[in-house]
């Protein structure tokens, strides 16, 4: 059995996200809250940063400009308005202001990520169903979408079935072949 391979930065004790924080991909994280702090780079350089803290850590990540204008682009500027929003972090690089090489880096996608929608009450998609259950396929459709309608909290299951009922509506490619 392969053991699972850690970037050796990984192992040390940072109070901040790191590049190597995500050799597996891109990550979608939740924003708990952003305040101000002082970060130490290197030679001892103080700067002030906004630091990004996220659901299910403790670690920061410290917001260079490009990463703050990016989230500030999706939720506004204000920090209280980006509690609560997710965003995707991925791995790039960037120019090392120490040599002007490349160094890894975080930075985070321009779009917000796509949320999933909740799924509807299984009970009442269920009901439809089985009501439905004896009829032609066209018939259930309609109406199990028509009995859909009312139910304010299944918005994903009528709009599952009115794709369903418009894809029913179009003509077959025998159909389009006879006219």
């Amino acid at each position: 059995m392969a053991k699972m391979s850690a970037h050796y930065r990984a192992m040390y004790d940072s109070e901040f996200f790191g590049a190597w924080d995500l050799e597996n991909g891109d990550r979608v994280v939740t924003i708990k809250r952003c305040v101000g702090g002082e970060l130490t780079g290197p030679g001892g350089k103080k700067s002030k940063k906004p630091v990004l803290y996220v659901e299910g850590s403790d670690k920061g990540i410290p917001l260079n400009k490009t990463n703050g204008k990016t989230i500030a682009g999706m939720y506004g500027n204000y920090v209280t308005e980006w509690v609560g929003k997710s965003i995707t972090l991925y791995k790039s690089s960037t120019r090392n202001p120490q040599d002007g090489g490349e160094i890894d880096c975080i930075r985070i996608r321009p779009e917000a990520p796509h949320q999933q929608e909740p799924a509807p009450p299984l009970t009442t998609v269920l009901k439809a169903i089985n009501d439905m259950a004896d009829k032609p396929s066209r018939d259930a459709a309609k109406a199990l979408a028509t009995r859909l309608v009312d139910d304010d909290d299944i918005d994903v299951a009528k709009q599952a079935y009115a794709a369903r009922i418009a894809a029913l509506r179009e003509p077959t490619t025998e159909a389009r072949q006879e006219g």
